[in-house]
């Protein structure tokens, strides 16, 4: 199994936006090489250091996935997600995210998925699953 890895890893960007007011520039940073480390014991895990989609598509742009789990806990860039991993879902796919009671992140799940009947499956209401058969 491959795992692919998308973060900053320089925390949130400067300017959240007006659905996340919660957050702040630079929140959740991360040191990259800690994160390798971290993982090394695990085989084909691959970093992709950038903002998703716009720095980091291109290594997958071509790639189908059967299994995401979004923690980019603002509204905007679940929004860029889902539109990126959506078409690119084989069948029986799902899509996973832990930041659902975030204002943000639960509208933009909700209006994706508003025109694809496509059932959102909340999970202690934190969760967020989504799954097509």
């Amino acid at each position: 199994m491959i795992y692919r890895m998308f973060d900053t890893f320089e925390g949130l960007p400067s300017s959240p936006g007006r659905f996340d007011p919660q957050f702040y520039r630079c929140q959740y940073e991360a040191n990259l090489m800690e994160v390798q480390e971290y993982l090394r014991k695990y085989p084909h895990v691959y970093f992709y250091k950038g903002l998703f989609p716009a720095e980091t598509d291109s290594h997958v742009s071509r790639k189908r996935f059967s299994f995401v789990h979004l923690d980019v806990d603002l509204y905007k860039r679940t929004k860029e997600a889902l539109t990126f991993f959506y078409p690119r879902m084989i069948k029986g796919w799902i899509i996973i995210c832990h930041d659902y009671a975030s204002f943000g992140v639960r509208k933009a799940f909700d209006e994706f998925v508003k025109n694809k009947h496509v059932p959102i499956l909340e999970s202690f209401g934190i969760q967020v699953l989504v799954v097509k058969a």
